[in-house]
C-alpha cells in the first residue's frame, strides 16, 4: 500500500541555476584566489564570500573522454544535490575530479565528505 508523506517531511532536492558556478571570469578567481584541499580523485577549491554558496564542477581531460567526463560531472552534481542543506551556506566551491571513476563507490562518498568537512574547519578557523 502506497503511504504519502506530510508535505513538511518531504525534502527539495533541486539544484537551481542560481546555485551553479559559471562563468570564466569566476571560475579562475576561485582557482587562484581559493583555499585548496586535494584528496585521492579529486581537489576542491573554495573561496570565501558573502553572496549564496554556489558549487561548480570541472573534470581533468585525462579521466576520459567526453562521455566518462560528462557521468563523472553528473555524480558530483547529484551528491551536492542531496547533500546541499550539509555543505557550506557562503561562498563559491569548485569540485574537480583528476582520476577517473564510475560509481559514488563508499570509498568516493567518504573523498567528499572529507573534503567538504576540511573546507568546514578552513571556515571556522577564518572566522575566529
Amino acid at each position: 500500500m502506497l503511504t504519502t508523506l506530510p508535505i513538511e517531511t518531504v525534502h527539495n532536492f533541486s539544484f537551481p541555476r542560481s546555485r551553479r558556478l559559471h562563468g570564466d571570469k569566476i571560475i579562475s578567481q576561485v582557482r587562484k584566489t581559493g583555499h585548496r584541499k586535494f584528496s585521492t580523485h579529486l581537489s576542491l577549491h573554495y573561496l570565501p564570500d558573502e553572496r549564496c554558496f554556489q558549487v561548480g564542477f570541472a573534470v581533468s581531460k585525462r579521466c576520459g573522454n567526453a562521455v566518462v567526463r560528462n557521468r563523472i560531472k553528473r555524480l558530483l552534481r547529484e551528491y551536492v544535490r542531496h547533500r546541499f542543506s550539509e555543505l557550506p551556506q557562503q561562498g563559491c566551491c569548485l569540485l574537480g575530479a583528476h582520476k577517473a571513476f564510475s560509481s559514488m563507490t563508499p570509498d568516493i562518498l567518504a573523498e567528499l565528505q572529507q573534503l567538504f568537512h576540511r573546507i568546514q574547519r578552513t571556515i571556522v578557523k577564518t572566522k575566529i
